[in-house]
């Protein structure tokens, strides 16, 4: 493969193992959006967000719920689908450039002022915001919002739609979908998908890598 195609999916030190298996549905997983928000806060009026504090060297915390405050009405000036909203499971790294352990404090102020928000939000589909416990994204989280595994689930839907015909068509009984038609699928798309392994390159290129240009219509139709 021409090493200007090869996209590096692992890490100094990655075994091979590993690089196909899990670096490869992992890698660039968890990462969040940053979002500047500012709200005009009047004076004696909260922002009416009640959160959850992370523990760590630099905590951020989770957006449990938006009561009746300064985000209420900043939210409610703004369509329903808007990115711009202020929304339950962001995270917050900054309230007026304060952070740490002094975030939750700076949330409490009543004082009249444009208040700046420094918001971190996931990648994560709406529908599954739900697995989300802390500000910053746990291991499920990083799985299901990386690229590798996006590409698996994309190609495993399509192959299982392919499936789904030919088990239509067989007569087969429904108990040989999961075990046939949609394992296969979920094999064959791993197969196709999985980042490959080379340890004799020289430096400065990838050991760990997938294609550049591997997505999912491109790999079907290969």
């Amino acid at each position: 493969v021409d090493n200007k195609l090869k996209k590096d999916c692992g890490f100094s030190g990655v075994s091979s193992l590993y690089c196909m298996t899990g670096s490869c549905f992992t890698n660039r997983g968890g990462k969040m959006e940053k979002k500047i928000v500012k709200v005009k806060r009047k004076e004696g009026q909260l922002l009416g967000l009640d959160v959850s504090k992370d523990e760590g060297k630099d905590p951020w915390v989770l957006v449990s719920s938006i009561d009746s405050g300064a985000v209420q009405e900043y939210n409610s000036k703004l369509p329903g689908d808007s990115e711009e909203r202020i929304k339950v499971g962001d995270a917050i790294a900054k309230v007026d450039g304060v952070d740490g352990k002094d975030i939750v404090g700076a949330l409490k102020r009543k004082g009249a002022k444009d208040v700046e928000l420094q918001i971190r939000r996931t990648h994560l589909p709406s529908y599954l915001s739900w697995i989300r416990s802390s500000a910053r994204p746990g291991p499920v989280e990083s799985v299901l919002t990386a690229p590798g595994f996006k590409r698996w689930s994309a190609v495993t839907s399509q192959l299982s739609g392919v499936g789904l015909g030919l088990w239509l068509l067989s007569g087969y009984p429904v108990a040989s979908l999961p075990g046939y038609y949609f394992s296969l699928s979920a094999a064959v798309a791993f197969k196709v998908t999985r980042c490959c392994h080379d340890e004799k390159v020289p430096a400065g290129v990838a050991h760990c890598y997938r294609g550049v240009t591997d997505e999912p219509q491109i790999i079907l139709e290969k």
